[in-house]
């Protein structure tokens, strides 16, 4: 039976401005539903830039899910997601925040990719491979380069 990812930091306070403000990527009351099927419910999350982040659990319970918001592949159902920053589906206003459309996301998630799990896409090469090499085929993307310098100094492939 799947079970949902659920927030162990949804405390206001223990979900600082200051960790956020200094996360390359920054997830706050994250909710995605599918139907009546809650799939993530709340979702606190910061990661720091060169910070490598596992995400477990059983099949079903919303890791795929999770990741595919993280990039702007899904968009959530309530809560904010900042990338560097920049906020993927709203917009700063006078008034506070707004929500914004695929536009405003698409020119935000430029600056992130996935390399999706399978087995047979390349059998000879793994992550810590392919992962420069997507970066330097989007290299005219200033953010592209720079992600690709993060790989080619990581000590340790991801």
């Amino acid at each position: 039976m799947p079970s949902q990812i659920e927030s162990r930091t949804h405390d206001p306070v223990a979900a600082t401005a200051s960790a956020s403000a200094q996360a390359l990527l920054s997830m706050r009351g994250i909710t995605k539903s599918y139907g009546d099927h809650v799939v993530l419910n709340h979702i606190d999350l910061d990661v720091a830039s060169r910070e490598k982040v596992a995400v477990i659990g059983p099949s079903g319970s919303g890791k795929t899910t999770i990741l595919r918001a993280a990039i702007g592949l899904v968009k959530p159902d309530e809560g904010t997601i900042r990338i560097d920053g920049e906020y993927l589906w709203h917009v700063k206003a006078t008034d506070g925040l707004r929500p914004a459309g695929e536009r405003h996301a698409r020119r935000v998630r430029r600056a992130v990719g996935i390399v999706f799990q399978q087995f047979n896409l390349f059998p000879h090469h793994d992550g810590a491979r392919e992962c420069p090499r997507a970066a330097r085929s989007r290299a005219r993307d200033a953010a592209a380069r720079h992600s690709c310098r993060g790989w080619a100094t990581m000590d340790t492939p991801c």
